[in-house]
């Protein structure tokens, strides 16, 4: 089958079954090599589309959702084929099936058989009974056998009409120009008709006669009794909810919500039927996103969202290779992952990706993209080879498009941004309708300084630039030797990971490394003297994220009329690397004011008990 799919790669009926034998063997990743090198991108039949995702995303467990048992199955050895003859060079070649014949029959006649009724049906067949003797053996007689097979047809009365099946041809449209115009002059006939007879109505007005007598009513003294006040009528204007006045920010209705608004009062009212597109079919429940094939849903490490236009956010720094992290093995089930969930977007679907490393963003595209197969296969081999080379991680060794910010937004300018703010704030900027964020968790943004600071530390300086102090020779050659044993001692630790099947060791802070393994200190400098200070940083808090995201989608989307976006995160960290209750609150308040949701995860293990695969 494999020299077959060679020669016919857009043959999808070959192409299944070899997916299907991949996962039955558990080679997830051999499955989605088939997928990717498909080069036909006429969209499969919904019930192949719906079988092909799910066994991507549950592996073998794929099997026992369609109700099939899925044992592990070698690879598909089909027979070899009987020699046939060769076809003339006018004969024309069958095409193979493509996606769009799946379906199709293969045959090119039909037959129609008309049985007979009255014919009464043979008795069925019984078995013989266990310790009886088996009767004797009946000589065939050739002879009469000829003769009933020769009779066959007589018995059937039946009809065989073979007919050959002819090409179809398009059937040329016949104009209707002639009657839409007779339609229409007899359309504006009638109405003009109508029209000329409603002048001839008259329309009568009956006369009121005049009263036929006069009453004299005595009005009495205002002076001597007191005017009624008439009660304050109470205001009969219907008051709506609160709720109503709020946007709405549905993604996807997946359950009826267990949490009761309460009506309260409220002196204006918005009418946002006019911010709705109706309701259109996403997947599970319903969405008001609008067209159904532009939005697509994600399942985002347990979270689940969509949107039309969607932006994947990764951490790119060497932070998510750690070995508390699960290493490199991590990091490759976070890109598979990623991988998988950009097989499960719909064709009208616009995206990217994103990876930041500090300061720097790089991207798959300079701007969203639509889903169409090309696209998601470039995605996928774009996003392999980043942190697989254990000589240059992080974004050094990727290719891609480097992004900037189009400008600053308040309170932290686009010179002091980095990490996860930055990449959200580009991705609000492309006006996504859904972020989806791994990061390796929180990092400190400090502030710029001022000219006026730079110019206050630059003359400090030039009176006091102090004196600088010296090493001692026998501390330096220490450090050196020092730094040295742990470079060995690394690439022995490295070659027996290897042996073992483990990913390498990542080291973050080498001096430090060097401090656990020998025991050394850095050398320090002595003598000479402290000069002029460069002045500190202030520190950016939480609470100026939170409020520079809010910002930003104030400007790009709420000023221009598109839908708020939603805000997944998801904090991938240690077994036992800490998270203080700040961090946690500033997440999860990023989350839940832009209409996402923040989730945990600690660990390779963590990734498996989320994506249910092993």
């Amino acid at each position: 089958m494999e020299a077959r799919l060679a020669r016919h790669p857009e043959d999808w009926s070959l192409r299944i079954r070899l997916i299907e034998a991949a996962v039955r063997r558990d080679d997830m990743a051999e499955a989605r090599r088939y997928v990717r090198e498909s080069p036909d991108e006429s969209p499969l039949p919904p019930d192949l589309q719906y079988r092909l995702h799910t066994m991507l995303v549950h592996g073998r467990g794929a099997f026992a959702l369609f109700g099939e048992e899925a044992p592990v199955e070698p690879h598909v050895v089909e027979k070899p084929a009987e020699p046939q003859p060769e076809r003339r060079e006018e004969e024309p070649r069958a095409e193979p099936k493509s996606a769009r014949a799946l379906s199709a029959p293969d045959d090119e006649l039909k037959l129609f058989l008309r049985p007979n009724p009255a014919e009464p049906e043979k008795p069925k067949a019984t078995e013989p009974t266990p310790g009886a003797p088996r009767p004797a053996p009946v000589p065939v007689n050739l002879k009469r056998l000829r003769e009933k097979r020769g009779r066959k047809w007589e018995h059937l009365r039946a009809k065989v009409l073979l007919e050959t099946v002819q090409g179809q041809t398009q059937r040329q449209r016949r104009s209707q120009a002639g009657q839409k115009l007779s339609a229409f002059s007899l359309a504006l006939l009638v109405h003009v008709a109508t029209a000329f007879l409603v002048g001839f109505i008259v329309v009568s007005v009956p006369h009121i006669a005049p009263p036929q007598f006069i009453a004299a009513v005595e009005v009495p003294d205002p002076s001597t009794e007191p005017i009624p006040v008439p009660p304050k009528p109470k205001s009969s204007d219907p008051k709506t909810a609160a709720a109503s006045g709020m946007l709405p920010n549905v993604i996807g209705a997946l359950a009826e919500s267990p949490v009761a608004i309460p009506e309260m009062d409220q002196t204006q009212s918005v009418d946002v039927t006019s911010l709705m597109n109706g309701v259109a079919p996403l997947g599970e429940g319903l969405s008001f996103s609008g067209d159904a094939r532009e939005t697509s849903q994600v399942n985002f490490f347990g979270m689940s969202a969509g949107g039309k236009r969607i932006v994947f956010i990764i951490d790119a720094t060497p932070e998510m290779l750690v070995d508390e992290k699960g290493g490199m093995y991590a990091y490759d089930k976070v890109k598979n992952e990623i991988g998988i969930m950009l097989a499960g977007l719909n064709r009208g679907t616009r995206f990217n990706i994103l990876l930041y490393q500090g300061g720097r963003l790089l991207a798959f595209a300079d701007e969203p993209v639509v889903a169409m197969p090309s696209a998601l296969r470039m995605a996928v081999e774009w996003l392999q080879p980043l942190n697989r080379d254990y000589e240059r991680l992080g974004l050094g060794a990727q290719e891609g498009v480097a992004i900037e910010l189009a400008g600053d937004i308040e309170p932290i300018p686009a010179r002091d941004l980095a990490h996860y703010p930055k990449a959200i704030q580009k991705a609000i900027e492309w006006e996504a309708s859904a972020i989806f964020c791994i990061s390796a968790g929180y990092r400190t943004l400090r502030r710029s300084l001022t000219p006026e600071e730079m110019e206050a530390y630059r003359k400090d300086l030039e009176r006091n630039p102090g004196t600088p102090g010296t090493v001692d020779p026998r501390d330096r050659e220490a450090w050196n030797k020092a730094q040295e044993r742990t470079r060995e001692w690394l690439q022995k630790e490295n070659a027996a990971r290897a042996e073992k099947g483990l990913p390498p060791k990542v080291v973050l802070n080498f001096g430090q490394l060097v401090q656990e393994i020998t025991g050394a200190t850095p050398p320090q400098a002595t003598g000479g003297t402290p000069g002029a200070q460069m002045p500190g940083r202030e520190p950016y808090v939480p609470e100026d994220i939170e409020k520079l995201i809010r910002n930003a989608v104030k400007q790009y989307h709420r000023e221009s009329g598109v839908e708020p976006p939603s805000l997944h995160l998801v904090a991938f960290l240690g077994e036992e690397e800490p998270m203080d209750d700040q961090t946690k609150d500033h997440f999860q308040n990023l989350t839940r004011k832009n209409n996402g949701k923040f989730k945990l995860l600690r660990g390779l293990a963590a990734l498996q008990n989320v994506t249910g695969r092993e």
